[in-house]
């Protein structure tokens, strides 16, 4: 029949898509490389270099100035121990040194600290970095699968298209009912609702791997990207540095940095008083005050606290990552056993379509069911490839 004939070369098309042996080679997959290089996205040694400067500057120098004019008839004297000073018009101008405040004192407190919080903005940053790496990876392995998918789907169409006219041939000779073919048509457009959009599918057919040597030749070293996956954990790395940090600040509670000590120098000015037309003084002097609260005591105890959150709030992490690695693991198992049954079931799609094959030549009824047979192999080829996609992405998502 004219028909068999036409279905001929579609048929040797499908052989050879469907059995050709092909190499595994998924351009995606770089990350098998046991190795991982992070940049610093952050000049952060010439920001500390800056707040170092800018925290050297403190001198501990206050400048006080003061004018007092008393107004009125009488002249209030001022008096200090020595002296009594009448005046109309007063100034004084006075500079303090506290050494305490000044740079001096906890210095190399204050630059660790600055070089900690560096050092903490920089895994922020790289942290964000790296999510955004990761989700432009796990974007391109996800279109570089749907592309190979919809290139299946597109086969898929043409051989639907072929039952479609194999079965309206039946349908105007009475031997199958019209529902045969919308049942056909439904199948149709759901397969085209499944094709991708992206117009780079020219190079799909290339694209389809050895499904025999997939698993054993893509295989994961669960050991090292586990250490992978916690090393490149910018969050985790986060905690001991504030744990530094936490006891940096609790050194700096300490009693003698709660003092206050310094030096000052005061120039004194009257003039307007009734007496002579003008004083001038000038005194220095060494001043000290000490708290009497036990705040810093308190402090410190808040501080002994927070260390302690700290710590633990590490090891939740730390074990929340463990648990997400395994239970991700555990998916790549199931995912590794699916692929291996949709394998099997494809092995047992075969020696039907070897079987109709040699039957097709014989009657309309055998290459129809052989057609099915090629539609039913390539449903499973599509679910096989959806696994690998689920996958290879999994796998994306542990690359820190």
């Amino acid at each position: 029949m004219m028909i068999l004939k036409q279905m001929e070369s579609h048929l040797i098309e499908m052989d050879s898509l469907l059995f050709k042996k092909r190499s595994v080679t998924i351009q995606t997959n770089q990350y098998r490389a046991s190795s991982i290089e992070l940049a610093s996205y952050f000049d952060v040694n010439k920001m500390v270099k800056m707040q170092k400067k800018a925290y050297n500057t403190k001198n501990g120098l206050t400048l006080q100035t003061l004018y007092n004019n008393q107004l009125g008839l009488e002249v209030i004297d001022y008096s200090d121990d020595d002296n009594i000073y009448p005046y109309r018009n007063r100034f004084q101008v006075a500079l303090d040194w506290n050494v305490i405040e000044s740079s001096l004192i906890g210095r190399k407190t204050a630059h660790e600290l600055l070089e900690l919080e560096g050092l903490l903005n920089t895994y922020r940053l790289q942290q964000q970095h790296q999510n955004n790496k990761n989700e432009t990876r796990i974007l391109k392995s996800s279109k570089y699968w749907d592309s190979v998918i919809s290139f299946l789907q597109i086969k898929r169409v043409d051989l639907l298209n072929q039952i479609l006219k194999l079965r309206s041939h039946l349908y105007d000779s009475r031997r199958v009912l019209y529902s045969d073919i919308a049942s056909i048509q439904r199948e149709i457009f759901s397969a085209k609702a499944s094709i991708s959009s992206q117009d780079n599918l020219t190079n799909a057919e290339q694209q389809l791997i050895d499904l025999d040597s997939y698993l054993s030749k893509i295989k994961i070293d669960t050991i090292g990207l586990f250490e992978r996956y916690i090393d490149n954990n910018f969050d985790l790395k986060q905690y001991p540095v504030q744990q530094q940090m936490i006891e940096l600040n609790k050194n700096t509670l300490s009693y003698i940095k709660q003092m206050k000590m310094g030096v000052f120098t005061k120039m004194q000015y009257f003039g307007g008083g009734t007496g002579a037309g003008y004083n001038g003084k000038l005194s220095i002097g060494v001043s000290a005050s000490f708290p009497l609260s036990r705040e810093h005591r308190r402090q410190k105890e808040v501080i002994t606290h927070q260390v302690a959150m700290n710590k633990r709030e590490e090891q939740y992490a730390k074990e929340n990552s463990t648990i997400q690695y395994r239970q991700q693991m555990e998916m790549l198992s199931q995912m590794d056993n699916q692929y291996t049954q949709e394998l099997a079931i494809l092995k047992s799609i075969i020696p039907n379509i070897i079987n109709y094959r040699e039957m097709s030549q014989r009657n309309i009824i055998s290459i129809e069911t052989l057609l099915f047979e090629y539609d039913a192999y390539i449903v499973v080829l599509t679910n096989i490839y959806l696994t690998i996609k689920k996958r290879e992405i999994l796998i994306e998502s542990l690359m820190n």
